[in-house]
């Protein structure tokens, strides 16, 4: 990975995404993120893993004089959000889709890594319907018991929301009595263990995942919820 200088002139000369933080120049992505130099590091070192062709790779770190600045990317062309690539076809079961994000997640895990920060603007899918992380910023290295517990809590809101169409807090959802009726007290009992805040690791929500993969259940829970 390239070491590279820039200045705060250059930097803003490029076309803004996300002015000030994302930046892109001539097919690269110009992140602005000062605290991502251990993650830039890390994956680099590990970018061999075949893990990563579904995370953003940093191509090079960028320094202003001797301090870290961010990182570049290449441009991803062929992301889709993921609700845009359901309805074009390109994800056509939503459950194989989820159970490959899994994959990626647990996959990080055993490389000492942990990403939490779900939802829709940092998942995204391929043109052939596979998950693609595209933010690294929240990926944390040497993860504690308490980043691994907000990863599984921030993943299972995120596959709530992405099963039910929605865009709400675990604790919004659980408060809604249309969906507490309908859906199981298994899963009531699941959701209630994370929202608790001890702070102490929790299986995959597996639970979560066998009752909203049944397409008639999540339909009928989406019409009684909106």
């Amino acid at each position: 990975m390239k070491k590279r200088q820039i200045t705060i002139e250059e930097f803003l000369s490029y076309t803004p995404i996300k002015p000030g933080v994302v930046h892109i120049h001539q097919g690269l992505v110009y992140k602005h993120a000062p605290n991502s130099l251990e993650i830039a590091n890390a994956i680099n070192d590990a970018k061999a893993d075949p893990v990563f062709k579904y995370i953003t790779v940093p191509k090079s770190v960028l320094f202003l004089d001797d301090i870290y600045f961010g990182y570049t990317t290449k441009f991803q062309s062929n992301l889709h959000i993921v609700e845009d690539a359901e309805y074009l076809g390109i994800i056509t079961d939503i459950n194989e889709y989820i159970w490959k994000l899994i994959q990626i997640i647990e996959k990080l895990n055993k490389l000492n890594m942990c990403y939490w920060d779900f939802h829709r603007n940092n998942i995204y899918s391929d043109n052939k319907g596979n998950p693609f992380i595209l933010d690294i910023d929240d990926i944390r290295v040497n993860p504690t018991d308490l980043h691994l517990y907000h990863q599984i809590k921030y993943l299972t809101e995120y596959l709530l929301n992405l099963y039910l169409g929605q865009e709400k807090t675990i604790i919004h959802l659980l408060k809604n009595d249309d969906f507490r009726t309908h859906i199981s007290k298994g899963t009531i009992a699941y959701l209630e263990s994370l929202i608790k805040r001890t702070g102490t690791t929790i299986e995959f929500p597996h639970k979560v995942i066998d009752e909203l993969s049944n397409p008639y259940k999540r339909e009928l829970i989406k019409s009684k919820i909106k």
